[in-house]
């Protein structure tokens, strides 16, 4: 009883995570934590070794080749 108690409450910690992160996701924080850490992926990207990580992790920084968003990229 004690150990299903202790799974069900840490499956509803975990779903408050996953939720939190849509809600952070889709606020203005993510415009800030892209446009702050967009070098460090970019420079990532660059090395086959580390070209992985924004491959597996972030999955969701593929950009288009569209010329507006091409124009408004930051490039280091």
């Amino acid at each position: 009883m004690k150990k299903s108690k202790a799974l069900f409450s840490s499956a509803i910690v975990l779903y408050f995570i996953i939720a939190l992160e849509f809600l952070i996701m889709i606020s203005p924080f993510a415009g800030f934590f892209y446009a702050a850490f967009n070098p460090l992926l970019i420079a990532a990207g660059e090395y086959p070794a580390t070209r992985w990580l924004s491959a597996f992790f972030l999955p969701h920084m593929v950009v288009p080749p569209d010329g507006f968003l091409k124009f408004i990229r930051v490039t280091v």
